[in-house]
């Protein structure tokens, strides 16, 4: 009997040592779960912190890339660069300045220099404001030739102004052209100070091209844009508007694409190695489209100008330090590279003039004279 008492009251503890146990083992599995849990949102929320700091670092060098580029003139003397570049290359300002700027006087242009007719022609000069579609006010020198019906719109490159074009203009005024000289966005006097390397500054070529249309009666418009401006040029080209209003287009220099001059001083900077550059582009480009509504894509000349069917001519120095030939060639091959049409009339001028500053007498006897016959051309000068 004893031993029976003493059996149920063995199983009873046995019993209760094997509840406990169990209670302890299911409290040790809920205090693992439980760090469990805590460790994993720990890690979820270090993983999502991550994520957080690597969007706004990203969106912080996103800013940088874009701001560094829309402002890069912000500490730039245009006016005094330009100066300086034609002082350099010895061209007389001041003299261009009181034959051809002074509006209080009217310079005339004698039978040798001016082809229009065997009489002499007065030429006018006013400074005036233009009003583009996005609202920009476009400071221009307007320069009309007494008859003329043709009118050249130049469009200068970066780090200047409008002053960089007088050798350039003062070449179509003696060939009886009117010209129409302005400020880039970003330069001199254009009230926008951000560089958007041609596609905003687009707008102001197509409001100039509207002026000489209608307010000039221009029967011959051309667009001459050199380096960036090329590129400014070279936008507007690619445009509807631009095959319904202008009849040629020159492309001097022309920067080939915003990512790639980007990158060249990217790559010049310090501290930059082992950073991937798709990596920067691509913070940039998100910046530039989320708060400016253009990017790296909107300023690609070798594919816009798949869509230039304007006869276009392109000018390229052999030893240009910014554009290679094959980038330049590039460009050219891209020129309407699905019209037939225009396809079908490639002409590769084979002569190396010694030197294109100021340009040649060939540009207008050859070139000029046949703007309506759909060809597109690459001129290349060794320096």
């Amino acid at each position: 009997m004893q031993n029976t008492q003493n059996d149920k009251i063995y199983l009873v503890e046995t019993h209760i040592i094997q509840i406990r146990t169990y209670q302890r083992s299911e409290c040790m599995k809920k205090k693992t779960r439980r760090i469990i849990g805590i460790i994993g949102i720990i890690v979820g929320l270090l993983f999502i912190a991550a994520i957080i700091f690597g969007l706004v670092f990203s969106a912080d060098v996103g800013k940088q890339v874009a701001e560094g580029i829309l402002y890069m003139n912000a500490e730039n003397d245009t006016k005094g660069n330009s100066v300086k570049h034609l002082e350099k290359r010895g061209y007389d300002i001041k003299s261009f300045e009181a034959r051809y700027v002074n509006p209080s006087k009217e310079t005339k242009l004698t039978t040798e220099e001016s082809k229009l007719t065997t009489e002499e022609k007065q030429i006018k000069a006013i400074e005036t404001q233009i009003a583009t579609e996005d609202g920009n006010l476009v400071p221009a020198q307007i320069f009309t030739c007494e008859g003329s019906k043709k009118t050249v719109i130049l469009v200068h490159g970066q780090g200047g102004d409008h002053v960089t074009n007088y050798p350039v203009a003062e070449v179509y005024l003696k060939n009886g052209w009117n010209v129409i000289n302005f400020d880039q966005r970003g330069a001199g006097d254009n009230p926008d100070k951000k560089v958007t390397f041609g596609y905003y500054e687009s707008r102001d070529v197509k409001a100039l091209a509207d002026y000489a249309k209608h307010e000039m009666q221009a029967e011959q418009i051309v667009v001459h844009g050199q380096s960036m401006g090329g590129a400014t040029a070279a936008i507007y080209a690619a445009s509807d508007h631009a095959k319904q209003t202008i009849d040629a287009l020159v492309l001097d220099s022309c920067f080939d694409s915003m990512k790639h001059m980007f990158l060249g001083v990217w790559r010049d900077m310090e501290d930059t190695e082992g950073i991937p550059e798709d990596y920067i582009i691509a913070c940039g480009n998100w910046y530039l489209e989320k708060y400016y509504d253009f990017g790296f894509e909107d300023a690609d000349i070798c594919e816009i100008l798949k869509k230039d069917e304007i006869p276009t001519l392109m000018l390229q120095m052999e030893r240009d330090e910014l554009v290679p030939m094959e980038k330049a060639k590039e460009m050219y091959d891209a020129v309407a590279s699905g019209n037939e049409k225009l396809k079908d009339f490639i002409e590769v001028l084979k002569e190396m003039p010694e030197r294109m500053e100021p340009l040649s007498d060939y540009y207008f006897n050859e070139w000029i004279e046949i703007l309506q016959s759909w060809k597109k051309q690459i001129f290349t000068m060794k320096l």
